[in-house]
This record gives structure tokens, C-alpha cells and sequence, in this order.
């Protein structure tokens, strides 16, 4: 008798803790669940308040809770792990199978349906869950439930998603646009490529520190504001909507509902009536944001092979930085490295520092092309510049290359060495897997040692001040100390 009382009054608390105000509160109270006397009611507790919260990072401590719960069940973690490999590749297929698992575990009646979605709104859903799910495959995980965190991150992945097409408030979209129209237009002020025109667009993010379940929804709308600009007459208003494309498809929370339309927009910017031949360089730029960050585009290989020869400086370097993050056949990778070869003696430093990048981005199948891209970047070493001497040498380092270690001493033997070398061996902390080997840590404690001995922050300060300088060089001791 006093078990089923406790237990009562257990549910009592932890049902009015859930509904509480305060998100600490919920919070607390969803990380105590997995330790309720009556687990079936913790389940249903939980599915019905992820359906009712309004904060994101509550929601995620939730479902991390609920996955705990539910992992528990030998049977349950089936039943997930047969979902989520059923609808792997169909997300229409995902948010049925989830909602009748979802009302089959609830004690309670099940919330009424959901009104239909616009064609708009399950379109977004649908491109939502498809960006995660891809993320989900590229995570590593091979199951749902293969482990807690991964089905914490599929619970998460199918019921955030839901939640993010629940209706905004009435006039909240055009709201929205009215922000971003009169933001667009403030950044159009500043010069392009200014430190202000990009501050007034990283406006247009949402804010990490305060997620809603608008956000997504807001980029998407921001994305279509500067889609428009995009198709605008004027090319300085192109440049504005490339750019602040460019801003909110990297936004972590977010970018184009659609990438399909993004890259309409694009081709359509590099061909046909409407081509725009002098922000070729901008538009690959935008392309490689779209590539790098979201799943789900259609790689035009064929474009940025042909802009390596292209006689616009801007375009080179684009596609040259681009070319190393596509999926190439044997045919285009053995392009791409002759093509980016060719680059590596271009005139213009920007190019041949980006030719640098992306041939050692470059991950050749054939060993030929392998060797060949290898050869080509030793040459660089020898390169005027020393910011790209500075590349080739940062790159070998992180590929395990032993020798490269031996030039960067070369390097920062010189009194007078470039500030980049130095930079380079500050970062290295933070870019290597592991710590500086110990051999090559001594030789390049020696050298920084020289340096700081010879007064090495005070010799040049046209691009970095002495105080600068002299930081970077504490900060490289400190990395191989």
C-alpha cells in the first residue's frame, strides 16, 4: 500500500515539475525520470511534455532522457532500430511510422492529429529530416538504437523535426521577411566584403544561445529574401544575396529548407539569359558553402573543372578550393590534378594559394594521381610567397608526413622567418590528433627559443604589431613545451 502511495505521489510531483515554468526545473525533472518507480508512466510523461516544450535545449535533455528509458527494453530498442531502418531513405515514411509508435506507447489518450501541412511546410520537413538523416549516416552510426546516444539522436531527429513545422504565429511571416528585407538593406550600405556588411548579415542568424523552434523556419525565410536579390537587375544586389547565402547556409541551425532552389539560382546565375560571368568567383564560393554544409546537392563536377582554366582570377580560386570537396570519378580526379597543377604556377598568389589547398584536399584513389599531386606540392615549397610555402609545409605536417617537420625547422631557422610559420606551430594543438612528436618537438622548441632570443616580435611589425607577434610566439612554445 505505501509503495502504490509513493509511487502516486512520485507522478503527482513529477508531472507538475514537468509542466513547471522554469526550464531548469523541467530539465531537472526529465534527467530524474529514468529513475521513476513506474518506468511505462516516465515513458508516456515524457513523449507528452516533448510535445508541449517550448525550448529546444529542453527538449534535447528530454529525449536524451526518454532514449534512456526506452534503451532499457531489449524489444523496444527493436522496434526503434526496425523504424528507422524501414524509412532509412524516406522521410514521409519516418513521421508515420514514428507517430503510430508515438500514440502506441502513450498510457494516456493520444493528443489530438496535427492539422494538415501545407505543401510548403512538408516539403521543409521533409528536406529537415533528410539533412538529418544524412548526418545521422555520416555520424558513424549503423542503428538507431545502436547505442543510447544514437537513439537519443534519432528520437531527437524525427520529433524536433515535427515540432519545427508546428504553425508560427499569425503575421510572424511576414514579420520576419519585413526584418530581413530592412537588414538586407542595411548591409547593401557597406561596402562589399567589409567587416560591416558582414556583421549587419550575421544578423540574419538565429541566436545559439536562445534556440526557438522558429529558427529554422527564420533562415528559410532569409534565404528566400536573398534568393530575390539574387535574381535583382542590379549586380551589387546579386553580390548582397550571394553573400548572405553564403552566411546562412553555413548556419548550424538552419539554411535553405530547399537546396534544390539555391542551386537553381546559381546555375542560372552561370548560364543562360540571366548569367552574370563576373561573379562566377562568388558563385562557386556559394557553391562550395552550399557542398560543405548541407546534404543533399547535386554536385555540378563538370562546372568547376572547366572554371579552373577560367581566364577570372576569383573564379580560379573558387574552383580550385571547391574541386576538393567533390565526389570525382578516376577521369575528373585525374583532371583535377593536372588542372590544379597547372594553378600551382598561376600569377595571382590568391590562386596559387587555393590551388594549394585544394590539391592537398584532394584524396586520390589512384596512386598515379597520388604521386603526382605529392610531387607538385614539394615544388611549392620553393614558392616566393611564404604563406603558401607556409601551406605546404601545415599540410604534410597534418598527413603524418615526417619530413615536412624537417622544412618547417628550415623555416624558423631564419631569424627573419614569417610570421605564418609561426602561426602554424601555434595551431598545431589544436590540429593534430595527437601531440608534436618528441624528437621534432625539441628541434622546434630550439628554434622558437632563437627567436624569442633574438628579439624575433620586434623585427617586422608591417602586418602584425610587436605585442602580436610576441603572443604568437609564446603561444607556439606553448604548444610543443
Amino acid at each position: 500500500m505505501f509503495g502504490r502511495q509513493r509511487t502516486r505521489n512520485q507522478i503527482a510531483r513529477y508531472s507538475a515539475d514537468l509542466s513547471s515554468d522554469d526550464p531548469e526545473i523541467r530539465r531537472a525533472t526529465a534527467s530524474i525520470l529514468p529513475f521513476a518507480d513506474d518506468q511505462r508512466w516516465a515513458v508516456s510523461a515524457l513523449l507528452a511534455a516533448m510535445d508541449e516544450e517550448p525550448d529546444p535545449q529542453t527538449f534535447a535533455v528530454m529525449a536524451e532522457n526518454l532514449a534512456w528509458l526506452l534503451w532499457r527494453d531489449p524489444e523496444v530498442r527493436e522496434e526503434l532500430d526496425t523504424l528507422f531502418a524501414d524509412a532509412h531513405d524516406s522521410p514521409a515514411d519516418l513521421v508515420a511510422g514514428w507517430q503510430r509508435w508515438r500514440a502506441g506507447r502513450a498510457d494516456q489518450a493520444p493528443p489530438e492529429a496535427p492539422a494538415p501541412l501545407s505543401d510548403e511546410d512538408r516539403a521543409s520537413l521533409h528536406a529537415d529530416l533528410r539533412q538529418g538523416l544524412d548526418a545521422f549516416a555520416s555520424g558513424g552510426w549503423e542503428s538507431a538504437a545502436q547505442t543510447r546516444e544514437s537513439l537519443a539522436e534519432a528520437i531527437e531527429l524525427v520529433a524536433g523535426a515535427l515540432r519545427r513545422v508546428e504553425t508560427a504565429p499569425s503575421g510572424s511571416e511576414q514579420a520576419r521577411r519585413a526584418e530581413v528585407t530592412e537588414l538586407l538593406d542595411r548591409a547593401g550600405a557597406h561596402p562589399d566584403g567589409s567587416e560591416q556588411r558582414d556583421a549587419v548579415l550575421e544578423e540574419l542568424l538565429p541566436d545559439e544561445d536562445a534556440p526557438h523552434w522558429t529558427d529554422r523556419r527564420d533562415v528559410a525565410l532569409a534565404v528566400d529574401e536573398a534568393l530575390a536579390r539574387c535574381a535583382d537587375p542590379d549586380p551589387e544586389q546579386v553580390r548582397l544575396g550571394l553573400r548572405a547565402l553564403r552566411t546562412l547556409t553555413a548556419a548550424e541551425n538552419g539554411g535553405p529548407a530547399d537546396p534544390a532552389a539555391v542551386t537553381g539560382r546559381l546555375d542560372a546565375l552561370l548560364a543562360g539569359p540571366s548569367a552574370r560571368p563576373e561573379l562566377q568567383g562568388e558563385v562557386l564560393d556559394t557553391y562550395v558553402t552550399l557542398i560543405t554544409r548541407r546534404g543533399g546537392v547535386e554536385v555540378p563536377v563538370d562546372l568547376f573543372l572547366e572554371a579552373l582554366d577560367s581566364e577570372d582570377p576569383a573564379a580560379r580560386g573558387a574552383a580550385a578550393l571547391g574541386t576538393a570537396q567533390l565526389e570525382l570519378d578516376a577521369e575528373s580526379e585525374t583532371r583535377a590534378v593536372h588542372a590544379l597543377t597547372r594553378l600551382l604556377d598561376d600569377p595571382e598568389p590568391s590562386v596559387r594559394s587555393a590551388a594549394t589547398d585544394g590539391l592537398a584536399g584532394l584524396e586520390c584513389a589512384d596512386q598515379d594521381n597520388a604521386a603526382a599531386a605529392e610531387s607538385a606540392l614539394a615544388e611549392q615549397l620553393s614558392d616566393p610567397d611564404a604563406g603558401i610555402r607556409a601551406q605546404v609545409v601545415r599540410h604534410g605536417v597534418l598527413r603524418g608526413r615526417v619530413l615536412s617537420y624537417a622544412e618547417l625547422v628550415v623555416e624558423l631557422e631564419d631569424p627573419d622567418v614569417d610570421w605564418r610559420f609561426v602561426a602554424l606551430v601555434a595551431d598545431l594543438g589544436e590540429e593534430l590528433d595527437g601531440p608534436v612528436p618528441p624528437p621534432q618537438a625539441r628541434q622546434l622548441q630550439s628554434c622558437l627559443r632563437a627567436l624569442e632570443e633574438g628579439g624575433w616580435a620586434a623585427r617586422d611589425v608591417s602586418q602584425l604589431t610587436e605585442e602580436e607577434r610576441a603572443a604568437l610566439l609564446t603561444d607556439a612554445l606553448a604548444g610543443v613545451c
